[in-house]
């Protein structure tokens, strides 16, 4: 890292990857839009200024930075670190797996630094990623599932303010949520829905918008907007926008577009030409 460089972890970037530091080195990072860098520091000491403050990490402790920002960093002690990216589609896809919906407004953190178990399991992990060919595309694909899940867990005092819900405790919207998994391309019918749950279709109606703050129609297409997202998101996904849609119901091409692109921020046919290009 050259003295003085503006910095983006998140360009041409892999999923997780190392970094020297050297005393020498006062690099300004900048994080992309919409992404969050996980920064894991292995050994050294580092001090990150910011607009919210001053922090100051040591080895075997981690950070996570918010979307859009520029820190000026700081080497006091020599060593490396990991950095990762987590997008906000992440989050909500974690968000929904776990039964929370993500707000649609921008997604922030508290900063806080982290330490403990979650963290060297992040940094144990980070060196079976770093050490080409250690890995199959599985075998890495599970490590970077693991990394997800230790952020949500490390931050976790974070989450009330990004998600809608708590985790589903409700076993009525438990099944309701999982009916709804189960339809993604198929027609939802709450009326089998309801007489499979032994309620009424307005009860249904009821727990969604006692959960998600949304009717059943809304969360489903949320849901399936989610899953289409997935695909696209895929590395190796051959269809087109308008067959990966089509799979999930929609059968309007530009109200599906429009669609996507409120929520995610971006076109469905913007993603899919992002993951080719890091496929």
């Amino acid at each position: 890292m050259a003295a003085s460089s503006n910095m983006s972890f998140a360009t041409e970037m892999q999923p997780i990857e190392c970094w020297p530091l050297t005393a020498s080195t006062t690099p300004i990072l900048t994080t992309a839009a919409d992404t969050f860098e996980l920064l894991v520091l292995v050994s050294g000491c580092l001090q990150l200024a910011s607009e919210q403050g001053i922090s100051t990490l040591y080895g075997g402790e981690a950070l996570l930075l918010n979307p859009a920002q520029q820190l000026q960093l700081a080497v006091l002690r020599p060593g490396s670190l990991y950095c990762m990216r987590l997008t906000s589609s992440c989050l909500r896809q974690l968000g929904l797996r776990s039964g929370r919906v993500v707000r649609q407004q921008p997604l922030m953190v508290q900063e806080s630094v982290q330490r403990g178990a979650e963290v060297d399991i992040l940094l144990g992990i980070g060196r079976r990623i770093c050490q080409p060919g250690q890995l199959t595309a599985a075998m890495q694909q599970q490590c970077i599932s693991l990394l997800r899940q230790c952020v949500i867990e490390l931050w976790q005092f974070n989450w009330q303010q990004l998600f809608r819900l708590q985790p589903i405790s409700d076993p009525r919207m438990a099944e309701v949520q999982g009916y709804f998994l189960r339809q993604l391309n198929q027609e939802l019918d709450l009326d089998q829905l309801a007489s499979r749950l032994g309620i009424t279709s307005r009860t249904i109606y009821n727990l969604l918008k006692a959960h998600a703050g949304m009717t059943p129609g809304e969360y489903f297409r949320l849901l399936r907007l989610e899953a289409v997202h997935l695909e696209l998101s895929a590395p190796d996904c051959r269809w087109a926008v308008t067959d990966v849609a089509m799979e999930y119901g929609f059968a309007n091409p530009g109200r599906f577009a429009g669609q996507y692109r409120d929520y995610f921020g971006e076109l469905p046919s913007e993603t899919l030409r992002r993951s080719r290009l890091s496929g």
